[in-house]
Formats: structure tokens, C-alpha cells, sequence
């Protein structure tokens, strides 16, 4: 069963948002040392969908 593209996207988030959600309550116990690894997860995870929609497009919808 397929998802779709929407759902893969949906599904990636969550779980991205699960991890980053780890990390940043690392980083609070850290103290927020620069780079965190909240910050990084943040910014891969404002790609991730892209991932999807690029993989989906060239694989022919």
C-alpha cells in the first residue's frame, strides 16, 4: 500500500518532529551550546519534504 506523497510527507514529519523534539530537550540540558543539534535537525527538517516531493516528480508521480 502507498502512502502517496502527502502521506509520506506527513509521516516523515512527525517523526522528524519526535527527534528534534529529543534533541532540543538535550540542548536545554546542555545549556543551548552553539551549534546545537536541535538547530541542525530544524534545518533538515524543513528539507525532508522536499526529499519526497523531488524523489516523487522524478520517479513519475
Amino acid at each position: 500500500m502507498t502512502l502517496g506523497l502527502w502521506g509520506r510527507i506527513r509521516s516523515s514529519t512527525i517523526s522528524w518532529l519526535i527527534i528534534s523534539a529529543f534533541f532540543f530537550a538535550l540542548d536545554v540540558v546542555d545549556g543551548f551550546p552553539f551549534p546545537s543539534w536541535s538547530l541542525v535537525l530544524i534545518i533538515v527538517f524543513m528539507f525532508w519534504p522536499l526529499y519526497f516531493a523531488v524523489r516523487w516528480i522524478v520517479r513519475g508521480f
